[in-house]
């Protein structure tokens, strides 16, 4: 399974297994842009291989009661995560309740969904390597309404160096002579915010950051 990093940086594989008959690799991941009903995206990656015909129908059964078990096991631990199955079903005459064909009856492989009509179409890219496979790209049916450009917010860099340079401002300071016995409490709370606002401008750094619609928290 091969994920583009200038999408997703957050990827975690969440299940691997390999036996006989099937082999199911599952990818957590969390792309830079993502609809707001979705936290994460999990990509179930199978390849359903056979060999003989006496034990084809029974390896058969037994792959799709794994596949489907598999299925809803993701769905109860992620249910607000974005599900796809996809490899070779070749060998496999699978129907997963609940989901649907993305790329019809025009692609080799299959790949699966619980969102009906989630793409629109799917196009052909470039070749992976020396393989005989190509590499499929499935256009989403959703689109965004509007792009709103990223706001510029002001951050405060704390390091340690930091903190120790804020503790000695206030220890340095004289509080007897800012603040006296005639003093009321919101003018000595003024005074006294006022000083730390100071300090902290003065020790702590700055930077200015992008701040954008999508971004998770």
């Amino acid at each position: 399974m091969y994920v583009d990093r200038k999408r997703s940086t957050n990827n975690q594989v969440i299940y691997n297994n390999t036996d006989e008959d099937c082999d199911i690799l599952t990818v957590k991941s969390r792309p830079h842009w993502l609809p707001r009903e979705f936290t994460s995206t999990i990509s179930v990656s199978c390849s359903a291989q056979f060999t003989g015909t006496s034990r084809k129908k029974s390896a058969a059964d037994g792959t799709i009661k794994q596949i489907s078990s598999h299925n809803k096991k993701m769905e109860l631990e992620h249910p607000n995560s974005c599900i796809l199955v996809m490899g070779d079903f070749n060998q496999l005459p699978i129907k997963l309740t609940g989901y649907y064909r993305t790329g019809g009856n025009k692609t080799l492989d299959k790949c699966f969904t619980w969102i009906k009509y989630s793409f629109n179409s799917c196009h052909q890219l470039a070749q992976i390597g020396n393989f005989d496979q190509f590499v499929m790209h499935l256009i989403p049916s959703c689109e965004p309404r509007y792009k709103s450009k990223p706001t510029i917010i002001t951050r405060r860099i704390y390091k340690d160096n930091h903190s120790k340079d804020l503790r000695a401002c206030f220890e340095t300071n004289l509080w007897d002579n800012m603040l006296t016995s005639d003093d009321d409490i919101n003018t000595k709370t003024d005074i006294i915010t006022g000083y730390i606002n100071f300090c902290t401008d003065l020790c702590i750094p700055t930077k200015k950051v992008k701040k954008y619609a999508n971004k998770k928290p």
